[in-house]
């Protein structure tokens, strides 16, 4: 069983951390208040110019999946990780090489593992650039960041299991 046998994470993983994002910190706030959203967020670095960012929801409500807020994701991500304030939706690419990641029953048992490689493009004016995405294998995914990714199973995908490997835990307010 290829899950199994999958347990650290490649030789080019240079940052991991849970950022807990405030729903005060993103621009576009939700009607239905959430109050806060659980990032896991890992870096690498393989031999090419730009690093693959992996980032996964932590049992977020729906209005605060990554999913739904890339853009605003992806410039938190910026900001605090690279120190990079105020990256637009479709400059993110410039940054990194994008991924999103679900786990094992992340919606429920029938939920297979996911990687969605994921990216804005210039739409017809500025102001409304389109999200694009493409998925991903597990190989694909190891292929680029130069070895294996650790996987994760829903009930371990969580901001205290991860605090408790010892990841930091970083929070984000506005």
């Amino acid at each position: 069983m290829k899950f199994g046998r999958r347990r650290s994470d490649a030789r080019t993983l240079v940052a991991q951390t849970v950022l807990m994002v405030e729903q005060s910190a993103f621009r576009f706030r939700s009607p239905d208040m959430f109050g806060s959203a659980g990032y896991h967020v890992r870096v690498f670095r393989p031999t090419v110019e730009r690093p693959i960012l992996i980032v996964g929801d932590l049992g977020n409500h729906p209005a605060a999946s990554v999913t739904n807020r890339f853009d605003e994701v992806g410039a938190i991500v910026t900001e605090s990780l690279f120190g990079i304030p105020g990256v637009a939706a479709e400059a993110l690419r410039e940054v990194g090489r994008w991924i999103l990641y679900y786990p094992d029953g992340a919606f429920g048992p029938s939920m297979m593992e996911d990687f969605t490689e994921t990216w804005f493009e210039q739409g017809r004016s500025p102001q409304h650039p389109v999200l694009r995405s493409n998925h991903l294998s597990r190989d694909e995914v190891e292929e680029s960041v130069g070895g294996p990714v650790r996987a994760w199973r829903a009930r371990q995908y969580h901001p205290d299991r991860l605090a408790a490997r010892g990841i930091t835990v970083r929070r984000i307010t506005a």
